[in-house]
């Protein structure tokens, strides 16, 4: 054989051999399945990851974290997830549990929810197709679920049962914490109840419907996903068992203690009724925009619920002007950005009274008078929307409720000033007045009814330390001046309501979660860093299938996902 001929037989074999590697990473790549179909159809709702290495990978090349990272000695410390995980998405026969967590796909379910008192505790379960063989994953589960439940509870008690065949291993402290676990093929299922596991087994094994039979589920991802990382779904009867629940707790502190539980108990009915009748669920999705972090919701809505709102609900389109009004130093903000917002709990009552009856109509008036007093510390039947004009701002310099501030645009001053001088002075109290910073305060003389001040063409009604702070440090920064705000990745649209947050103490509980998860002793917080972080951006808006919420925020949800994580393994 000539030389020429071996050549050819050598690149032959070279190239059959490229041919074979790349076939075998091709045949080994992870295959995506839909996770719904694991979760039961009788859930409240899930969140889904389906790449972990991936939401990594675009989470630590945020702007955020790449500010963030030195000071928390986090610099380069989570790359080799994501190459890992590039490298796990073909090349499963790997093996290792490091490998077999890169090409898992993760989904959180919900599948009821636990009521004591003013507590809400969640049944849930994990449930993680990690792509891989029977047998590995045992190995794995075997390893790591003792350090798991040593984690969450200390000393626990093992337990062995069983469910439609299917073996469980149970870790236990008394009755209320445990953390039961058991494996189907290729599936990995963790749940906090016995119930939610049971559930999770009856789907798997196909006894029962999976959420992925929902019919709205397929318009809720369209609604809000992006790049299909990070997806949730809340069905319409979670949305209506969570109405019920805040609207007990909203009616606790807007109303009177005579009648609250009932009267709570009622709104709760009513609320429950109306969401039945016009809710489809919620989606959620997220995506990396800019730098940022990007939280998509929608509330999906009945078209003719949607129609109505949208219509009555008019967006002003006008700059708001407020902005320009407040200090750089304001923690939070919240603008209702309409063309009458006086008229917006009437909008809300008429909606909500169209679908309920007569009996819990007048219930729910009621209830939205106490919230309207609650909210502006102004009664319903004087509440005149020709007094209160297009912007509506609620602020604070803390996260301290009661250190909240609302601003109010004069429609009619001389009526608004009458109303709130009423708030103030009704049933008998005194009223003081006084001239500070070019603005006009009022005080009444029962601390427990507050403040008012008036400057321009806004009233402000807050506590007399916070309406004062809001006068002194407007000698400063402006808002809509602060690189806070100026750098900050916003959305496109306009929308009825524009929301604007600081984030540094979330942000910094995230560094500190994850520097702690990895061993890195705790470095203390740099101020200087944490106040160069952009404020998330908000914006709510209606469209044809509802409401709308796009958040710009520089670490998104994962302070809260980190949050909830934490509590979920100690099994709070």
């Amino acid at each position: 054989m000539n030389s020429l001929s071996r050549k050819k037989v050598v690149l032959g074999l070279l190239l059959a051999a490229l041919v074979a590697a790349g076939w075998w990473l091709y045949s080994q790549r992870v295959r995506r399945v839909s996770m719904a179909q694991y979760v039961p159809a009788s859930a409240l709702g899930f969140v889904e990851v389906n790449s972990a290495p991936q939401v990594i990978e675009q989470l630590t090349a945020t702007n955020a974290w790449r500010q963030l990272a030195p000071a928390y000695g986090l610099s380069d410390k989570l790359n080799y997830v994501s190459k890992l995980g590039g490298l796990a998405q073909f090349a499963g026969a790997l093996g290792g549990e490091a490998t077999l967590l890169a090409r898992a796909q993760f989904a959180v379910a919900v599948t009821a929810l636990e009521v004591r008192g003013e507590q809400i505790k969640p049944r849930w379960a994990l449930i993680a197709e990690t792509h891989t063989g029977k047998g590995a994953l045992q190995a794995v589960i075997e390893k790591r679920l003792p350090e798991l439940a040593r984690r969450a509870f200390g000393n626990a008690t093992r337990v062995a049962s069983e469910y439609a065949g299917v073996p469980i291993v149970v870790y236990k402290t008394g009755e209320e914490k445990q953390l039961l676990s058991a494996q189907i093929e290729s599936v990995w299922l963790l749940a906090n109840h016995p119930e939610a596991m049971r559930a999770c087994i009856e789907t798997r094994l196909g006894r029962a419907p999976a959420l992925s039979s929902n019919t709205y589920l397929s318009q809720a991802r369209a609604a809000v996903e992006r790049s299909g990382e990070i997806f949730g779904f809340i069905t319409g009867d979670g949305v209506t068992r969570l109405l019920r629940f805040g609207s007990f707790m909203l009616a606790g502190g807007a109303i009177g203690t005579v009648g609250k539980a009932a009267l709570a108990g009622a709104v709760g009915d009513i609320f429950s009724d109306f969401s039945a009748k016009s809710t489809d669920g919620i989606a959620y999705g997220v995506s990396f925009e800019n730098g940022a972090v990007v939280d998509r919701y929608e509330l999906l809505l009945k078209p003719d619920l949607t129609e109505s709102l949208r219509a009555a609900l008019k967006v002003n389109t006008a700059a708001p002007r407020v902005l320009s009004l407040l200090p750089a130093t304001v923690r939070e903000v919240t603008l209702l950005n309409l063309e009458n917002p006086g008229q917006a709990f009437g909008t809300l009552e008429t909606a909500i009274s169209g679908r309920v009856g007569a009996g819990q109509s007048f219930i729910l008036r009621q209830f939205l008078s106490g919230m309207q007093e609650a909210f502006f510390g102004l009664r319903a039947d004087q509440l005149a929307a020709r007094a209160i004009g297009e912007e509506v701002a609620s602020l604070n310099f803390t996260d301290d409720v009661e250190g909240r501030i609302w601003l109010l645009k004069m429609r009619d001053k001389a009526l608004l000033r009458k109303l709130i001088e009423k708030i103030l002075t009704g049933g008998g109290p005194g009223l003081q007045r006084e001239s500070r910073g070019g603005a006009e305060l009022w005080n009444s003389s029962d601390a427990g009814r507050g403040s008012a001040m008036f400057f321009g063409d806004y009233a402000g009604l807050g506590k007399r330390a916070q309406l004062l702070k809001l006068l002194d440090d407007r000698r400063g920064l402006k808002l809509s001046d602060a690189p806070q705000l100026t750098q900050a990745s916003r959305p496109s649209q306009t929308g009825v309501m524009l929301s604007l947050a600081s984030t540094k103490e979330d942000s910094a509980e995230l560094m500190a979660r994850v520097a702690r998860v990895l061993g890195i002793a705790k470095v203390a917080d740099d101020p200087a860093v944490l106040n160069q972080l952009p404020l998330a951006v908000s914006v709510t808006s209606f469209t044809p299938q509802g409401l709308y919420v796009e958040a710009h925020a520089p670490l998104g949800s994962f302070p809260l996902f980190a949050a909830v994580a934490s509590g979920a393994i100690r099994n709070e």
